[in-house]
């Protein structure tokens, strides 16, 4: 997990704080959105990825994020509900939302070269 940490400071030109937050995020809404076994896969192939999750920001339940996330549920796919939600988190720890785009390549990269293309499928869902 750390390599990813100083992967994504390193390519984003972050700090620490924020690449964990970020990552806690994605590892977040990984657990909620997806099956207790797709999740168990992704943190068999990447240690940590549960304690991140554990370790996330609070997306915004209610306000402007809520709609946001709504809105974008309703007309663009959860895909685009799931990302609106990531916006939410991320903004919790002062990235905006172009680092969504930014972290999810990193992040899937990781995967795949962790876990391999069955795990990466898993995280994609997420995006699309």
């Amino acid at each position: 997990m750390q390599a990813l940490i100083e992967q994504l400071t390193s390519q984003l030109n972050i700090d620490p704080a924020q690449a964990e937050g970020g990552l806690g995020a994605i590892a977040k809404l990984a657990q909620e959105k997806l099956g207790s076994g797709d999740f168990s896969q992704l943190t068999d192939a990447i240690p940590g990825f549960d304690t991140m999750a554990a370790n996330a920001p609070e997306a915004e339940s209610g306000g402007l994020g809520g709609l946001l996330g709504s809105a974008m549920s309703a007309f663009g796919g959860e895909g685009a509900g799931n990302i609106a939600q990531l916006v939410g988190m991320f903004d919790k720890v002062g990235l905006d939302a172009d680092m969504v785009t930014k972290f999810a390549p990193i992040v899937m990269d990781f995967v795949q070269t962790q876990g391999g293309d069955g795990v990466m499928g898993l995280l994609k869902k997420l995006f699309s």
